[in-house]
């Protein structure tokens, strides 16, 4: 695994599952996991290590909320 990979998990991480931890909300946000809230966003790229490279431009595809699609254009 290269460096740049581990710090992009890493920042998934702490934005995420870490997150939620942080702010209590563990048992309903923070993974994709069966009785979770399922709000996330789904990107446009070949690969999520992809995502720290383009913070400079949308890549965001669309939107889930309470796990529906929340728009048909991208966030």
């Amino acid at each position: 695994m290269h460096p740049s990979e581990d710090v992009t998990a890493e920042a998934i991480t702490a934005g995420t599952i870490n997150g939620a931890w942080a702010l209590r909300l563990q048992e309903r946000k923070g993974s994709i996991e069966p009785g979770k809230d399922a709000d996330l966003a789904v990107f446009d790229v070949e690969d999520y290590r992809e995502i720290a490279y383009w913070v400079a431009s949308n890549h965001c595809a669309f939107p889930v909320l309470n796990g529906q699609v929340a728009a048909s254009k991208p966030c």
